[in-house]
């Protein structure tokens, strides 16, 4: 099993209602891609490709509040079908998404631990 492939489970098991992982790096180029087995994709296929431009859209916006606010932990994305959630861990962009039923508080424990696994 690839370091990513590792890291991706890793992050799965962090939380059971993660339906996708996507992780980019800082430039957004998509260095792994997966959906959980059980779940279909919401997005036809040609839409994922999309993924690794959203990051750049709401992570770059968002860093612009930076030097007042301190550095982005995570930025998130609420639809009907599925919340989109990014985390920053160190040098990537990790972009999960879930069932629409999850709540917010989760936000702070998942990004202490994505630091961590994303060494």
């Amino acid at each position: 099993m690839s370091y990513w492939d590792n890291t991706v489970e890793k992050i799965f098991k962090l939380d059971n209602r993660i339906r996708s992982v996507v992780i980019t790096d800082m430039n957004y180029h998509t260095i792994v891609s997966k959906m959980r087995r059980g779940f279909e994709s919401l997005t036809p296929l040609d839409a994922e490709s999309t993924l690794s431009m959203i990051p750049r859209i709401m992570v770059e916006n968002a860093q612009r509040l930076e030097p007042y606010l301190g550095s982005i932990e995570t930025v998130s994305t609420r639809y009907k079908k599925a919340m989109l959630v990014f985390y920053r861990a160190r040098e990537y962009i990790v972009l999960l998404s879930f069932e629409p039923s999850v709540e917010t508080p989760f936000h702070t424990k998942l990004a202490k631990e994505l630091g961590r696994i994303l060494y």
